[in-house]
């Protein structure tokens, strides 16, 4: 991951050599950085939600249907819906 900044510039530094095997590999690396970077994401948006949540209660069985529906939610919304 040391040079994944760098995969557009390589592209464009040597597209005039690069065969269609190297393009797809290129394409691909860049799905799943990006898949990579929303999980992430996803994940950091979950934390900072059940964090928040975590400080004002406590995580019991009567508590967590409440506590499983506000990661949905957190998921909803992250998602866009």
């Amino acid at each position: 991951m040391l040079f994944s900044c760098c995969y557009p510039l390589l592209i464009l530094i040597d597209m005039w050599n690069m065969t269609e095997s190297d393009r797809k590999y290129y394409e691909r690396k860049a799905r799943q950085d990006e898949k990579r970077n929303k999980a992430l994401a996803k994940a950091k948006a979950r934390g900072k939600a059940a964090e928040k949540w975590l400080k004002e209660n406590k995580l019991t069985p009567q508590t967590k249907p409440e506590f499983d529906k506000l990661m949905k939610d957190t998921d909803r919304a992250f998602n866009g819906g």
